[in-house]
């Protein structure tokens, strides 16, 4: 059976949270706790272009690109979300897939591979009988 890997965009390959730091004006410093930001951006209102000022993590990106059978999995809180991260990955990864789902554990299964930052989501991916690799970030040390 052919192995399908799910990479996640948010804090796996793109830098989000240093986006987010600088759109609300704060002191950029890596996060140390996943849900930071909770009660401060309303996601709703970002529009398309905010998604284009996200850096790459160049070092996942570049080595992530490297995988066959690729699709990004990430959550779109809206349209303009939708819109700009299609625009962030046709800039940093032509051409790949993007599924918009929160509940990604949903498609795990045997030769079904997450790349996440986010340990919560590897352990629902491998709970429902997936394979799960956590890209190691501050917050998740």
């Amino acid at each position: 059976m052919m192995k399908l890997n799910f990479v996640d965009m948010d804090g796996t390959i793109a830098m989000t949270s240093l986006a987010l730091q600088k759109h609300l004006g704060l002191d950029e410093i890596p996060p140390t706790d996943y849900n930071w930001c909770n009660g401060l951006v309303d996601w709703a209102s970002l529009n398309a272009s905010f998604w284009l000022t996200i850096p790459a993590y160049t070092e996942s990106l570049a080595l992530l690109k490297t995988l066959d059978n690729v699709k990004i999995l990430t959550h779109c809180f809206s349209l303009n979300a939708m819109i700009g991260k299609r625009r962030w990955l046709d800039h940093y990864w032509p051409g790949v897939e993007m599924i918009n789902m929160s509940e990604k554990w949903l498609l795990a299964g045997p030769d079904r591979i997450l790349w996440d930052d986010y340990p919560e989501q590897i352990n629902k991916w491998k709970a429902a009988g997936g394979i799960g690799n956590l890209i190691e970030r501050p917050w998740n040390q």
